[in-house]
């Protein structure tokens, strides 16, 4: 034991440095550690861009599309309709409801409601006419069984399925194929009078339900009608938000719709703001100009303003001409405005106002 201690006063020096460095090599592991914990809070946007289910029409909220022709092909994709090389490396199976209903005393109506509603003759009206509606899934790219023709009729309550359901047979469901691009396509077709009528009385009520977790139910509702969509509608939402929501340092706004007009995004950016890449893209009708990045063509709400002084003084603002049939989805990233700043609720800080384009044909439904 004695000769170990010579041995090391001997060397007192090197075996110091030694001790040092393994405690410097400790703490950089450490801090590492806790970086890396950190920015687990951080939203990403690269490695999962969207979710890999997704529609032509249908959305997670329920939006409404006018038919400019008899018949509308419905997509159903394993992919985010703004990412379409980012596809599902999991097959994904769901099932896809049509159910027609009528819009009767402003109220869209089942069959058998409609039964207790009106005479026997009037019903019998509405039978005739729900003979000329249909959806025929046209298989997927995968060369899956074709022509699946279903109609809407008394023997199955006006409501047709592809699949078994959610609870039932996940074999027997709908596929979307695995590690490659894949899309399901269903033919709706709509009585051709609908399109010369100024309103519409039947609507075809679209969902897609995915067994997969984490994937988002898809809805949306078909008509024909004569005019401009008259139910035409986009909103905003934080994908984030919960009741119990983490405080990131910055979230996803995603705005979703259909039909034509402006679409008005709004913000409070003494605590949020829209990341300049969108600024740049969309904000391409804006005139006010403000601070050194050329990229943020933003309108600034004063007092004066008419619209948004009262409630949004001082708040930003652009406007963009929407159009669902050539896109249906736009993606925000808001980034905060100030170092360690807590929100607990940021969707107060950020508003989306949609204005329907006006039309001289468009008379309501």
């Amino acid at each position: 034991m004695n000769r170990i201690w010579n041995k090391i006063k001997q060397n007192w020096i090197t075996v110091w440095l030694l001790v040092v460095a393994a405690a410097f090599t400790t703490f950089v592991a450490i801090a590492a550690y806790t970086e890396v914990s950190s920015v687990k809070r951080v939203v990403s946007t690269d490695t999962s861009p969207g979710k890999p289910f997704s529609s032509n029409c249908m959305r997670p909220t329920l939006t409404s599309h006018r038919l400019t022709a008899d018949s509308y092909s419905v997509t159903v994709c394993n992919y985010d309709q703004d990412y379409p090389k980012n596809y599902s490396k999991a097959e994904i199976t769901y099932t896809l409801t049509a159910e027609l209903k009528v819009k009767y005393e402003n109220q869209y109506r089942t069959f058998s409601e409609l039964q207790g509603l009106v005479s026997a003759d009037i019903y019998n009206e509405y039978v005739t006419r729900a003979a000329n509606y249909s959806i025929k899934w046209t298989g997927d790219d995968a060369g899956s069984p074709d022509n699946v023709l279903k109609k809407f009729s008394a023997d199955n309550n006006y409501k047709v399925t592809y699949g078994t359901g959610k609870d039932g047979n996940k074999e027997e469901n709908q596929h979307l194929a695995t590690r490659r691009s894949s899309t399901d396509t269903y033919e709706v077709k709509i009585d051709p009078a609908d399109r010369e009528q100024p309103s519409s009385e039947f609507y075809i009520f679209l969902t897609a339900e995915p067994d997969n977790a984490g994937l988002d139910t898809l809805t949306a509702r078909l008509y024909g009608a004569k005019g401009k969509d008259s139910e035409a509608n986009w909103t905003g939402k934080i994908q984030e938000a919960s009741p119990n929501m983490i405080d990131y340092d910055f979230y996803n706004y995603i705005i979703t719709g259909s039909g034509e007009g402006t679409l008005t995004l709004l913000w409070n950016e003494a605590y949020l703001k829209p990341n300049k890449f969108f600024l740049s893209e969309e904000g391409k009708t804006a005139a006010y100009v403000t601070g050194s990045e050329l990229a943020d063509k933003s309108f600034e709400i004063g007092n004066t303003n008419t619209t948004y002084g009262a409630q949004y003084a001082g708040w930003k603002y652009i406007q963009i001409e929407v159009n669902s049939a050539e896109k249906g989805r736009y993606e925000v990233q808001l980034y905060k405005t100030q170092e360690n700043l807590t929100l607990t609720n940021p969707s107060q800080y950020v508003v989306c106002r949609f204005d329907k384009k006006a039309a001289e044909s468009d008379t309501g439904d």
